[in-house]
């Protein structure tokens, strides 16, 4: 499961190699108005409606998830929320890529999506979505933030990004 913005050649290349892809685009739901409520004077997320109208596979549906750097985006609790839900979906010893944000940079700044180009080498690719680096992740705080994972590795990548590698235990 792909929950980045939907780019074609990404599709094309786990269909290369055979991979059934299922794609979302997470941060394109997440900022929808109609998920918005105001609640004490102030906008947030619906969460029960966002849920009920995305990610609405079944439990132990997925091997993979690859989120890219999408939860340093979101409020903490809410990521908590998303990875607990998007848990239940993932199979036993499956696992999970994510990139986190290393740097909080002063307001909006662009989104970015990942072209995979080989098993190598990744395109960072700025998009028209503006948002705020909302939490920096410590290692620490990546394992408490995916209870039932077991890291595999870190690496920190160029753009000041934390590359992780979880499995499911």
């Amino acid at each position: 499961m792909d929950i980045g913005p939907v780019i074609g050649s990404n599709i094309e290349y786990f269909l290369n190699f055979g991979i059934k892809i299922y794609m979302e685009d997470f941060l394109a739901a997440y900022n929808k108005p109609k998920y918005t409520v105001f609640l004490d004077d102030k906008l947030t997320l619906d969460e029960k409606k966002f849920f009920s109208e995305n990610f609405s596979y079944g439990d132990n549906y997925f091997d993979g998830l690859i989120c890219w750097d999408i939860l340093s985006y979101l409020e903490t609790k809410f990521a908590r929320t998303f990875v607990e839900k998007i848990s239940a979906k993932m199979k036993p010893t499956s696992f999970v890529l994510g990139f986190f944000q290393t740097l909080k940079g002063k307001g909006p700044a662009p989104v970015h999506k990942y072209r995979v180009l080989d098993e190598f080498n990744l395109e960072h690719i700025p998009v028209e979505l503006k948002m705020e680096t909302r939490k920096i992740y410590q290692s620490r705080e990546i394992n408490q933030l995916f209870p039932g994972y077991q890291s595999q590795k870190f690496y920190l990548l160029k753009h000041n990004i934390l590359e992780v590698l979880l499995k499911k235990v």
